[in-house]
């Protein structure tokens, strides 16, 4: 198996080192309240409803589907990541839940985890996409997500892959960001400018060795039986009860090659659901 080197962010290095990040804290606190402004300036009301800031066809299988931006005004209540800003890739007409649970590619591609065995609670998803604003300008709208996420750290794919969407989108409404993490099962077919952006989801050493190969940084997902490379490192959210948002180890843009492991997570009837979907692959690739 390829080596990796340990390149721990600036973030990391402040949480190994037990110091908090109330600058950053701060600094958000501010500039979400100023994005309130903006939000509300752009629709002439108050918003604080998740915004689509980009629509188009799905990379996937040509389906219309929206990017769509949370919590950019309020802290998120996601444990895991923190107060970082939330980017959705959502269909646009269809109901996201049961798009889900039929296995639609629209926005999750060939994922092993399509219709069954995924942590994203898609029924949620699907209250949030009832609830999207939309500027009838297309270019103001992206415009606007590029405003939004200035300076902000943000998770992309909260739910669904940001392979879905043309690169450039996502260089332009990630160019002012401060940092962001996002995942793609789709690193073997897609665009592999990706690789600059986000890491390879991967859930087995043999993809972990595959996508190095390609040149990604992994996020690598292991079950409890499977043998850990000690060059990998260990997700502190797992680790430590660190956040994403004072982490950021799994930041795209890493100047060396990484891979971040993780215990296979989500609730007990998910882990279930992800392990027969992770044998059916199996099954069907003709691995022993």
């Amino acid at each position: 198996m390829k080596h990796y080197k340990k390149s721990l962010p600036v973030w990391e290095q402040k949480a190994e080192k037990g110091e908090n990040t109330y600058p950053s804290v701060i600094r958000d606190a501010i500039n979400k309240k100023l994005n309130g402004i903006i939000a509300m300036q752009a629709f002439n009301r108050k918003v604080k409803k998740p915004i689509c800031v980009w629509q188009g066809e799905s990379l996937f299988d040509g389906s219309p589907i929206s990017v769509v931006i949370s919590q950019y005004a309020s802290d998120s209540a996601n444990r895991k990541t923190g107060a970082m800003v939330q980017v959705s890739v959502l269909p646009t007409d269809k109901n996201a839940h049961e798009a889900f649970k039929s296995g639609s590619p629209s926005v999750c591609g060939d994922c092993k985890y399509n219709g069954s065995g995924c942590y994203v609670r898609w029924f949620m998803v699907e209250r949030q996409r009832k609830s999207v604003q939309y500027l009838k300008n297309s270019a103001a709208a992206l415009l606007l997500g590029q405003r939004l996420l200035r300076a902000m750290r943000v998770r992309v794919g909260t739910a669904g892959d940001p392979a879905a969407v043309p690169t450039h989108v996502w260089r332009t409404l990630l160019q002012d960001a401060e940092g962001w993490t996002g995942y793609t099962h789709a690193w073997k077919t897609c665009d592999q400018e990706l690789k600059g952006l986000f890491l390879a989801s991967c859930d087995n050493e043999q993809e972990v060795i595959e996508a190095g190969h390609l040149g990604w940084s992994c996020y690598y997902v292991y079950d409890t039986f499977d043998i850990i490379h000690p060059e990998v490192i260990q997700c502190l959210y797992q680790e430590k009860m660190t956040t994403c948002y004072d982490c950021m180890l799994c930041h795209g843009r890493a100047k060396k090659q990484i891979v971040v492991g993780a215990r296979l997570h989500g609730a007990t009837n998910t882990k279930s659901q992800a392990r027969s979907a992770r044998k059916a692959a199996k099954n069907r690739s003709g691995e022993v």
